[in-house]
């Protein structure tokens, strides 16, 4: 699946979906004349000119899903999450949902749905809406509207980070792709964590971020100057809370670190490497804006009893 931005060209096979997908939200009410089921393409071309409109396809190029939104008056107001009907339970909507609300980074989310969809929601839920208002329009249909508000910041990391930290990474995989062999053994816990960050003869000069929003701690990641000058800063150790990845959250959180370094640090470059075998996290890099740099060797590590090697990267100011 790929979830890019649609095109004019696209508006016609989006509405035909929506049409589809709105079916079963029509049987739900005993009501065929619902607004979805009635929208026009000139009215989807006028919400394509005002905002975004986001397209999910599968491996052949074909429209499995769609959303919209508009930013206005300090609010994203996100609309016409749809996912074609053989294709739901998959993960698509909550997909769609993360990349609409990654367009807009740092905002006040707010959408409806019908009080009697509870598995619109429930997803709307588990991506951290919450109801704040119902409303009833007639005798059989409410609406009711959620919202998200995730103001993403960051600061000095705490040893009390580690606590929450420590937990991100599931199995020993996926700590390696994190720390490479930084550590000696896996699991460990918020004193290894903090006592390798308290050694400087060990971390190399390391000063680390935590991120966080009105959740608690989100993220975390490690800036360090790998030259004798100050021209460069290089990110290390960049992690995102295990149940929030997919969210947009490590491609906010590591904006805020690049508008860090380059506008109070006042860098001139940002170099990270990562894993060739750690797909989720280049793409992530990607999407911020750092670039793939050809070595003439890369830097490789013997993990897990394999050989990995690493990806440099970097953005420039």
């Amino acid at each position: 699946m790929n979830i890019i931005q649609a095109k004019r060209d696209d508006l016609r096979d989006i509405l035909d979906l929506q049409y589809l997908a709105y079916q079963s939200e029509a049987e739900i009410y005993n009501d065929y004349n619902i607004p979805p089921l009635k929208q026009t393409l000139d009215e989807v071309e006028r919400e394509f000119d005002k905002g975004i409109i986001l397209k999910a396809t599968d491996e052949s190029g074909n429209i499995i899903g769609s959303v919209r939104a508009f930013c206005e008056n300090g609010s994203v107001y996100i609309g016409k999450l749809i996912v074609h009907p053989k294709r739901q339970r998959q993960g698509i909507g909550t997909a769609l949902l993360s990349a609409i609300e990654a367009h807009y980074p740092n905002q006040r989310y707010e959408l409806f749905t019908g009080s009697k969809s509870v598995k619109n929601i429930a997803l709307y839920k588990r991506s951290g809406y919450k109801i704040f208002t119902v409303k009833k329009i007639d005798d059989g249909l409410e609406f009711v509207y959620l919202e998200k508000r995730r103001i993403l910041r960051l600061r000095p990391y705490k040893p009390s980070d580690a606590v929450h930290i420590v937990k991100w990474c599931k199995d020993e995989y996926a700590f390696r792709q994190w720390s490479a062999d930084r550590y000696r053994s896996f699991p460990i816990t918020a004193a290894d964590m903090n006592a390798y960050y308290g050694s400087d003869k060990k971390n190399g000069g390391l000063w680390a971020l935590t991120a966080f929003d009105e959740t608690g701690v989100v993220g975390h990641l490690t800036m360090r100057f790998p030259c004798d000058g100050f021209d460069e800063v290089r990110f290390g150790f960049v992690i995102v809370d295990s149940s929030k990845r997919g969210m947009g959250y490590g491609k906010d959180m590591l904006s805020l670190a690049v508008k860090y370094a380059f506008e109070f640090i006042k860098v001139k470059k940002i170099s990270l490497g990562v894993f060739e075998n750690n797909t989720t996290a280049l793409q992530c890099y990607k999407a911020v804006g750092f670039k793939v740099v050809e070595r003439d060797t890369a830097e490789s590590y013997n993990c897990l009893g394999e050989t990995w090697n690493c990806v440099e990267m970097e953005i420039t100011e």
